[in-house]
């Protein structure tokens, strides 16, 4: 049996960190999930998975590592790279 690629979960797939780390960790054989608000999920293949996400409600990301749970495994490595706004009064 072939052994799995590894997995990366790049949460936040933004102008900050989207192409140059998603690419060095595909260069080394990674299956590399993109979660992002503007993603189009028909665009994944067999080593890029496009997950369309909104990082403001944390239920969704429990969705995302179950969803690559059971298509993928655990991801090895988790890049969170999604901007939070708290506003105190």
């Amino acid at each position: 049996m072939a052994a799995r690629s590894p997995v990366i979960l790049l949460l936040g797939f933004g102008p900050n960190v989207r192409y140059s780390v998603s690419e060095a960790f595909a260069a080394k054989d990674y299956i590399v999930a993109r979660a992002s608000r503007k993603i189009n999920e028909e665009e994944s293949t067999a080593t890029q998975i496009n997950i369309p996400i909104d990082l403001s409600n944390p239920e969704p990301v429990i969705r995302v590592f179950s969803k690559l749970k059971d298509s993928n495994g655990f991801p090895s490595v988790v890049v969170y790279n999604g901007t939070s706004v708290y506003y105190y009064f």
